[in-house]
């Protein structure tokens, strides 16, 4: 990635150096993650249990070539912030709601055993994780819809601290894995 372009410590992260400035920025580079990260996640779990492929949802920006084979978070997050920059506020938060928007169509279209149905626990980079609850995986504490409500937490300074610890791959909340966690 260029240089002050990573994914901790950027200037996506810190958002500028005045408060509004900063508040803007801070609100774009979420907004940007979690549409991206939640279109991926929604795609990845819909797609376990449909056995089609990934199917994303949304807006998504146009990356540039490798960006699905990109093989570390730091990378990937880097190529989902430069794509997102050039979106307005309200075109990430409507990226984002759409994404959101077309789990909830899913959800209301497919029939209650899908969701104690288990599958493995998707990952974006490394293997797969132990087999979960499909309502685990989307609505549970390790699935997109927490990880929306950690990050809008943490631009309000709510944040909750996750229940145990990174250690016990049981008890990692998916933030535990996000790039943009601190």
């Amino acid at each position: 990635g260029r240089a002050g372009r990573g994914a901790r410590g950027s200037r996506r992260a810190d958002g500028g150096a005045d408060g509004g400035a900063s508040n803007a920025g801070a609100l774009r580079a979420v907004l940007g993650h979690l549409a991206e990260w939640t279109r991926w996640q929604v795609a990845a779990v819909r797609s376990a249990v449909t056995g089609e492929p990934p199917a994303p949802a949304g807006r998504p920006p146009e990356y540039p070539e490798g960006f699905e084979r990109v093989a570390s978070f730091e990378a990937w997050e880097s190529m989902v912030q430069d794509a997102m920059a050039l979106r307005s506020l309200a075109d990430l938060a409507r990226d984002l709601s759409q994404v959101l928007d077309d789990l909830a169509r899913w959800v209301a279209d497919s029939d209650d055993v899908v969701w104690a149905r288990e599958v493995p626990e998707p990952r974006r980079f490394g293997r797969a994780g132990p087999a979960r609850p499909v309502a685990d995986l989307l609505a549970g504490w390790r699935g997109p819809l927490a990880h929306v409500e950690w990050h809008l937490d943490r631009l309000t300074d709510e944040s909750v601290p996750p229940p145990g610890g990174v250690d016990a791959e049981e008890e990692a909340w998916v933030v535990d894995r996000c790039p943009l966690h601190p």
